[in-house]
């Protein structure tokens, strides 16, 4: 009986779980003019983060891995390569701010967007 009580509990707390995760997305845009992003060129949504290291673009070597988000925002790791083992940098990037980063000589901006998901 024990064990089943302890199933039945497991799976309320793996639903309430699964209830209350966040939901963040990361734009890496053109530009930051004046503390916002424009011009978005490649877009990550929270299902693509578990697939680990991600490619910033196909010309780029450098890639990202995104963990940590919380509706406040994400921590990103940048990469030299997409093997994902030469760190370039990690940053906690706050939602709605626009960030500019420097990857391979190339001046890009980054926004994450974050909030809490409820599944139904």
């Amino acid at each position: 009986m024990l064990k089943y009580l302890l199933l039945l509990v497991s799976a309320i707390i793996a639903v309430i779980y699964a209830q209350t995760q966040c939901d963040c997305e990361l734009g890496v845009y053109l530009k930051n003019v004046n503390g916002k992003c424009s011009g978005e060129v490649k877009h990550f949504d929270t299902p693509a983060f578990g697939l680990g290291c991600l490619a910033v673009f196909g010309d780029l070597d450098d890639s990202v891995e995104c963990d940590a988000c919380t509706q406040k925002g994400l921590n990103v790791t940048f990469y030299r390569d997409n093997a994902c083992s030469k760190k370039l940098f990690e940053d906690f990037l706050p939602t709605g701010e626009c960030h500019t980063v420097d990857l391979d000589n190339h001046t890009l901006a980054l926004m994450t967007k974050c909030g809490e998901t409820r599944y139904m």
